[in-house]
């Protein structure tokens, strides 16, 4: 196929270009005195005789398609792996954008842009996992109906340090870990370090309290040994599993159920507890409730911080809380800012509170 592909560029581009393989299944091609409108459109032709190429192996036909980027060389450009790399980002544009298409890299262009930070992103991130730069915070979980000595609840939060030692919140960095399959990886250290965090306190203090809840993301329930990972780790802690809880957001949950299901119930069955997070966000929250094994709700915190003043949140903050606790689960709320949020979550009975107007992010230390 690859000696099929290699013709159809040397037929369709003629003579004025220069082509080579880079490796697998990509392809160099230097077009000379072409403008960029010239090479767009040299690069559409192509496209379109390589889609139309049917490839017969083994009595069966395979369709064929082709992402192409395009840069231009400009003349006082002497640094050659910059437009190279610029090239390949505009390819990797173009098969995010549903493949089978010509990019034409632009250094304004916003999906390049958001592009280039994710990959920068991507490095940066495996490199702050061998130099250790990434550290365990936890932020206060408040039980609102009950005495607050009985219990010791934080949610682990993840924080990098940047080379220069500037703290970096996940905003910054987890949409890229998100996207380039990166989150198994940063769950993998979080659940390790968070352990080992546990299990240091209440060695020092044995009659803690103290539980966690740890994020999880959707990538890594799906991922097969992942849940293996976890036991293994929870064992080498000693860390008693009922002090640990597992979050998970409604949206990651719902995007593949029956594997979410069998995921949960398998922690769910040495001990470990499950909350619902970001919920309300969803469209059909409560259809896909029935069918999830939690023991908390996290109720989207976007309601929580208006329910002061919008009747809409307030209302749906009340029914999220009054169906929770029908179907036996507790509830926290997310983005308690204030002490007015406070006193109203207490006497609509919420039994968790949870946000700045409580406690701010800490070093776990």
């Amino acid at each position: 196929m690859l000696n099929h592909i290699s013709s159809f560029i040397t037929q369709t581009l003629g003579r004025n270009h220069i082509v080579g393989r880079l490796g697998a299944d990509e392809y160099g091609v230097l077009l000379e005195n072409n403008d960029l409108a010239q090479a767009e459109q040299s690069a559409e032709n192509l496209r379109q005789v390589i889609n139309q190429f049917r490839f017969a192996y083994e009595d069966k036909l395979y369709d064929i398609s082709v992402c192409i980027g395009v840069v231009e060389l400009l003349t006082e450009s002497d640094d050659f792996s910059i437009p190279l790399s610029s090239a390949n980002l505009a390819c990797n544009v173009a098969k995010e954008q549903g493949r089978n298409r010509v990019h034409s890299y632009q250094s304004s262009d916003k999906d390049m842009m958001r592009h280039e930070s994710e990959m920068h992103w991507v490095s940066r991130i495996n490199l702050a996992l061998e130099q250790e730069r990434f550290q365990i915070y936890r932020q206060k979980i408040l039980p609102l109906n009950t005495e607050p000595e009985a219990e010791e609840h934080y949610e682990i939060l993840l924080r990098l340090k940047d080379e220069n030692g500037n703290l970096v919140t996940p905003f910054n960095f987890i949409p890229a870990a998100e996207r380039y399959n990166l989150m198994s990886q940063l769950d993998r250290w979080v659940v390790k370090n968070a352990l080992a965090k546990m299990a240091a306190t209440l060695e020092r203090k044995p009659e803690s309290k103290l539980s966690c809840s740890i994020n999880l993301s959707g990538q890594s329930f799906c991922e097969p040994g992942f849940v293996e990972f976890i036991i293994g780790q929870i064992d080498t802690s000693g860390v008693p599993p009922k002090r640990i809880c597992f979050e998970i957001t409604e949206t990651a949950a719902v995007s593949n159920l029956t594997q979410t299901v069998k995921f949960m119930e398998t922690l769910k069955s040495i001990g470990c507890y499950f909350s619902l997070d970001d919920f309300g966000s969803g469209m059909s929250s409560f259809t896909y409730l029935k069918n999830l094994p939690v023991d908390y709700l996290k109720i989207d915190g976007y309601f929580v911080k208006t329910m002061l003043t919008n009747i809409v949140d307030y209302a749906m903050v009340k029914s999220i809380h009054e169906i929770g606790h029908v179907m036996g689960l507790k509830t926290i709320a997310e983005f308690v800012e204030n002490d007015q949020i406070l006193k109203e979550l207490t006497s609509m009975g919420i039994d968790y509170g949870q946000g700045y107007g409580i406690g701010k992010p800490e070093p776990f230390e």
